[in-house]
C-alpha cells in the first residue's frame, strides 16, 4: 500500500478503523443536515425537492471524483 510508507505501519488500522465509521451520507445530503436521524442511509419519504438536491450532489461529486470503491451493506 503507497500510503503506508508516508504514514507509517499504523496506517492499514486506520484505512480499517475509517471504513467503519463511514456511513451513507445520502439523506442527510439531501435535506442539507447534519442530525443523527438524517445519517440513515434511506432517502425513502424524501420530497421531490430533496430527491433533486441529491442529484445535484452526486452531479457534482460525479463529475469532480473518480469512483474508487462504494459502500456495500455488511453480511449478517
Amino acid at each position: 500500500m503507497r500510503h503506508a510508507v508516508a504514514f507509517g505501519s499504523t496506517s492499514n488500522r486506520r484505512v480499517s478503523d475509517a471504513f467503519r465509521i463511514i456511513r451513507d451520507a445520502s439523506r442527510a445530503l439531501a435535506k442539507m443536515s447534519f442530525t443523527e436521524e438524517d445519517l440513515s442511509g434511506t432517502t425513502e419519504g424524501l420530497t421531490a425537492g430533496e430527491k433533486q438536491i441529491l442529484d445535484d450532489w452526486e452531479m457534482k461529486f460525479v463529475t469532480k471524483y473518480a469512483q474508487v470503491g462504494q459502500i456495500v451493506p455488511a453480511k449478517e
